[in-house]
């Protein structure tokens, strides 16, 4: 009787947990989160500037937005 019990509140605990996580993950919200006043730069090591990659603060946020 008392293995039932405890089961039934380690299975209740696990549920809670679980909508827990599932309800924090959904609502959350990706705009005005990235602070960035810089920019970030990948250039590969070379001296050709031809394939650098330059992502600026706003552009985090339109990646955040079509990721939603």
């Amino acid at each position: 009787m008392k293995m039932k019990r405890t089961t039934r509140i380690n299975v209740l605990m696990v549920v809670m947990t679980l909508i827990f996580i599932m309800v924090f993950s959904i609502t959350g919200r990706a705009s005005d989160r990235f602070k960035s006043q810089g920019k970030i730069v990948f250039n590969n090591k070379t001296v050709s500037t031809k394939d650098d990659v330059i992502f600026d603060a706003g552009d985090f946020e339109t990646l955040a937005e079509v990721c939603k």
